[in-house]
C-alpha cells in the first residue's frame, strides 16, 4: 500500500516543488432538477398547503414526464456543460490536456426512472469536449449492483448502523420544539408566502394539519400553519423527522430550484434573492441533520473507500479488488447527489465557502475533486481535495457560474487504510 499524503494549503506558497496532475476522482452532484412531491401531495398538487397555483411543466419548459420525474432542467443542462468546459481548462493546464478517452471512467447513479445523474454526466462530457462519447456506466440494482454503495446516497454498508432517533435529537439538544423556535421566523415566512395564514374571521384550515397530526382539531379557531405540525420520527436520510422545519425546508428548496431553473416567477414573486437564500438555510440544516456521522459511515464508507482505492492503484500501477477501472485511469467521474458530498464532508471533516450560499452547501452541479499530484523532482505523491460549486447570480441570466477551488485539505496525513475490496465500513 503506497502512502498518499494530503497537500497542506498553507504550505503551497512556501514549498518549492514541480507538481504534475496525474489523476482526478470527481464526486459531483447532479445539476438543477425539478422539485420532488411534497408530503401529502404530488409535483402538481399542493392543495394540502395552499390554494396558490405552482408552476407547471410548461413553465419549466419541460415535458410532463421529465418534470414529474425530476429530470435535469434546460438551465441545468447549460450549467453542466459550462462545468465540463471549466474542468477541461483547469485540469488541462494542470497536466491532463493529453488525456485519452480510454483513461476516463464515468459512473452515474440511476435509480428507477430518475435520470438526472445520467443527464448531468452527458451534459458535463459535452462541455468537457475531449471525450464527449465516453460510455456512462449506470449504477442500480440490476446494472453494476456492486457499485451501488459507491454511487447511491442511501445504500447501507454491511453492519454499519444508521443514526438512531436519540442520536439525532442529541445533535440539537433533544428538544424538537427548540429547533422549531430557532427557525421560527423562516417557518412563519414560508407559511406567509404560501398564504396559509388566512384571517381572524376566515382561518385557513390547511389539510396538511389533519393529515399528519393524529389529534388535530378539524375545526380550529385559528389558521393551520406549518408551526402547528407535530414531531414524528422517520429516520430518512433526507429528512430524519417530520416537523415544521422539515416541511418549511421543502418549500425553500423547491423555490430555490425555481430560481435556479430561471422561471419567470419564483416563490410567487413574494421573495427577493436574499430572502430566498435565508430560507434555504433551513433546507441545509435539515440535510446536515440527515448527513450526520452515523449515516455518513453507513452510507458513504464505500464511496470513500473507492476513492482511496482508485488513487492507490494509480500510484501502485496495480489493480485493487472491487475497483473495475484500469489502474492507469486518469479521470474517474462519479455523478451522484448532494448527500454524497455532505457525507464525505463529514467523514473527512471538510469545510468550504460557496459564494452566495451558506457555508458547506452542496450546490447543483457542485463537486469534490480528489486530485492526485506527483512531485517531478522526488517522485512523491500528494492528494489535493478541492471544491467547485455554483454561485447564486442575478435573475434572468444563467444563475450558476463557476467558482475556483475554495479549499484544500489542511491536515497532512498518510492514508493508512488497507483496501481489501471496498465493501467495508471505514469507521
Amino acid at each position: 500500500m503506497y502512502f498518499v499524503g494530503a497537500l497542506v494549503a498553507s504550505s503551497l506558497l512556501m514549498v518549492q516543488c514541480e507538481l504534475s496532475l496525474v489523476q482526478v476522482v470527481m464526486v459531483s452532484r447532479h445539476s438543477i432538477r425539478t422539485p420532488y412531491a411534497p408530503t401529502n401531495g404530488t409535483v402538481s398538487d399542493f392543495s394540502s398547503y395552499t390554494n396558490l397555483p405552482f408552476p407547471t411543466y410548461v413553465d419549466w419548459n419541460m415535458t410532463e414526464y421529465d418534470f414529474e420525474n425530476q429530470y435535469v432542467t434546460p438551465q441545468g443542462t447549460i450549467l453542466m456543460q459550462r462545468l465540463g468546459s471549466y474542468y477541461r481548462e483547469r485540469w488541462g493546464a494542470g497536466g491532463l490536456s493529453q488525456i485519452s478517452c480510454e483513461q476516463i471512467t464515468c459512473f452515474a447513479d440511476y435509480g428507477g426512472e430518475a435520470s438526472r445523474d445520467l443527464d448531468s454526466a452527458i451534459a458535463w462530457l459535452e462541455g468537457f469536449e475531449i471525450c464527449p462519447d465516453v460510455p456512462i456506466q449506470l449504477v442500480n440494482e440490476t446494472t453494476n449492483p456492486l457499485m451501488q454503495g459507491v454511487l447511491s446516497d442511501h445504500y447501507q454498508i454491511g453492519s454499519c448502523e444508521l443514526a438512531t432517533e436519540d442520536q439525532v435529537m442529541g445533535m440539537y439538544g433533544g428538544d424538537p420544539d427548540a429547533l422549531t423556535t430557532m427557525y421560527e421566523d423562516g417557518i412563519i415566512k414560508v407559511g406567509e408566502v404560501l398564504e396559509m395564514t388566512g384571517s381572524t374571521d376566515d382561518p385557513f384550515n390547511a389539510p396538511i394539519c389533519k393529515n399528519v397530526n393524529p389529534l388535530y382539531d378539524e375545526n380550529p379557531v385559528e389558521s393551520c400553519t406549518l408551526m402547528d405540525i407535530e414531531y414524528v420520527w422517520f429516520g430518512d436520510y433526507f429528512g430524519e423527522f417530520q416537523s415544521p422545519l422539515y416541511l418549511a425546508s421543502y418549500f425553500a428548496e423547491a423555490w430555490m430550484f425555481q430560481y435556479l431553473g430561471n422561471l419567470e416567477t419564483y416563490a410567487f414573486g413574494a421573495l427577493d434573492l436574499a430572502s430566498l437564500r435565508d430560507l434555504y438555510s433551513m433546507h441545509i440544516e435539515n440535510l446536515w441533520l440527515g448527513t450526520n456521522i452515523w449515516n455518513s459511515v453507513a452510507y458513504s464508507s464505500q464511496q470513500l473507500g473507492y476513492i482511496i482505492a482508485s488513487i492507490d492503484q494509480m500510484v501502485s500501477n496495480d489493480g485493487v479488488d472491487g475497483v473495475p477501472q484500469d489502474a492507469n485511469t486518469q479521470l474517474v467521474l462519479l455523478f451522484s447527489h448532494d448527500t454524497n458530498i455532505l457525507y464525505l464532508r463529514k467523514l473527512l471533516d471538510l469545510n468550504w465557502i460557496p459564494i452566495g450560499h451558506g457555508n458547506n452547501v452542496a450546490t447543483p452541479g457542485g463537486a469534490l475533486n480528489f486530485e492526485l499530484h506527483r512531485d517531478d523532482v522526488d517522485g512523491s505523491y500528494f492528494v489535493k481535495v478541492g471544491a467547485v460549486h455554483s454561485r447564486l447570480y442575478s435573475h434572468g441570466v444563467l444563475h450558476c457560474i463557476i467558482l475556483p477551488v475554495l479549499f484544500c485539505l489542511v491536515v497532512c496525513w498518510p492514508i493508512l487504510i488497507t483496501i481489501a475490496g471496498v465493501h467495508r465500513c471505514l469507521a
